[in-house]
């Protein structure tokens, strides 16, 4: 089961409310909630600024989610389990607050826009990863999700499934898929 840790806002000069509640009409200003599930890739960098520079608009809160992996039972010997350590997957968290806000809400804070970040210990499996953006795209009354592809082959796709895809047929809110980089021409 997921469980969500709320990490502190990152907004200019001013805190921001801890969840954007309500519908987009009211909302304060017609602000809105864009939510931008981010690992620790090029890809989600670059649609972060996208979505920075194509989508959002003066008031909105751009809420970035990071899923750290479930931590698993350790199979010591046969019939013998250590159970996951709290500690371990509190640091995982940290790291990965840390990640966000040296890649993410950093480029976010230059450029006045408010955000938050919120983590999931959760497994990441693909479906099991598009359900949760999907489930928090709901909570937060998402206007879009705007979400990196990272260039599966057909082959990668077949076997380990594609999050942008499965998040897409299964949301109820519009989203907006960023195409992995194309090599640079020469």
């Amino acid at each position: 089961m997921a469980h969500m840790r709320e990490s502190a806002t990152a907004a200019p000069q001013q805190q921001q409310p801890s969840r954007t509640t309500g519908s987009p009409e009211t909302r304060q200003n017609g602000a809105r909630a864009l939510l931008l599930p981010v690992d620790d890739t090029d890809e989600s960098e670059r649609a972060c600024q996208w979505a920075a520079e194509n989508i959002y608009r003066q008031g909105d809160t751009v809420h970035l989610l990071h899923v750290v992996p479930e931590p698993s039972m350790v199979h010591v010997w046969p019939g013998m389990y250590v159970p996951p350590d709290d500690d371990a997957e509190q640091d995982e968290v940290n790291d990965a607050v840390r990640m966000i806000r040296k890649r993410f809400t950093s480029h976010l804070k230059l450029s006045k826009i408010p955000c938050q970040v919120h983590v999931a210990v959760a497994g990441t499996e693909t479906d099991h990863l598009a359900k949760l953006i999907n489930e928090k795209a709901e909570e937060i009354d998402a206007a879009c999700i705007v979400m990196a592809s990272h260039g599966k082959t057909s082959f990668q796709e077949f076997w380990a499934g594609s999050t942008s895809s499965s998040t897409s047929q299964n949301s109820s809110r519009p989203i907006c898929i960023i195409p992995a980089a194309t090599a640079a021409k020469a």
